[in-house]
């Protein structure tokens, strides 16, 4: 196609403080879960079996 730059990056921001910017870039994928005393009480099932399979591991608040 004629008339579109192809290949060429132009630079929109300059990074003063490469530091910061990193840090950024590491907490930009974390997240912080909050649970109370009692979903952590009541994480595991302890419901006997009740049908035939493999047991579940984990309750339905889990």
């Amino acid at each position: 196609m004629h008339g579109t730059k192809t290949g060429l990056f132009t630079q929109k921001f300059r990074i003063t403080n490469w530091h910061t910017y990193n840090n950024a870039l590491i907490n930009r994928g974390s997240m912080t879960f909050w649970l109370d005393d009692e979903a952590i009480k009541s994480w595991y099932d302890t419901s006997p079996p009740s049908a035939r399979g493999r047991p579940q591991r984990y309750s339905d608040l889990a």
